[in-house]
């Protein structure tokens, strides 16, 4: 039987907050909280998916809460037969907690091999709102981070705020 094979392109890591995730962490009270919104609905706008974004927030603060939602994430790629996924992960997010980069991409890659026939590779992420610097070491590293899985790097957030001048040296 052949089985149509799909991709996900784009797919932010911090929007992948299932129900279970919610109600591990429901007696928090200080929990940022989007609008009741529909997803993907034709009034959908940016500030939406920036609020629904941003809920993710409150559940990434560790590495056993980012290994677990890529774990549900990668049962949600088996379940729709999804073949390929580039996931985004935001890098000033993972710096804030205070959490190693390499280690989770380790681990993530961990986790893939228990999934057969599904290939995810990683886009690291930088809001504009940080300095380029940020990105100093993975540049430095880049062939190691290559090996991890890294495809890309990425400047978020509203360009029309990014500057992107300000970001130039690192692509010299």
């Amino acid at each position: 039987m052949d089985v149509e094979k799909k991709c996900e392109l784009h797919i932010h890591l911090e929007g992948c907050i299932w129900d279970k995730h919610k109600n591990r962490r429901k007696n928090y009270t200080n929990l940022f909280s989007p609008s009741h919104i529909a997803i993907k609905g034709e009034n959908w706008t940016f500030n939406d998916f920036l609020a629904h974004l941003r809920f993710g927030y409150n559940f990434l603060n560790g590495n056993k809460e980012y290994i677990s939602v890529f774990r549900d994430f990668l049962h949600y790629l088996k379940t729709n037969s999804i073949a390929y996924a580039e996931i985004q992960i935001n890098l000033a997010l993972i710096n804030t907690f205070g959490l190693n980069i390499s280690f989770l991409l380790k681990k993530f890659n961990e986790e893939l091999t228990t999934f057969n026939h599904i290939y995810v590779k990683y886009i690291i992420d930088l809001p504009w709102q940080f300095h380029s610097s940020s990105f100093e070491f993975l540049l430095k590293n880049y062939e190691f981070y290559q090996y991890l899985g890294v495809v890309g790097l990425s400047l978020g957030g509203d360009e029309s705020l990014a500057q992107p001048k300000r970001f130039g040296e690192i692509f010299r």
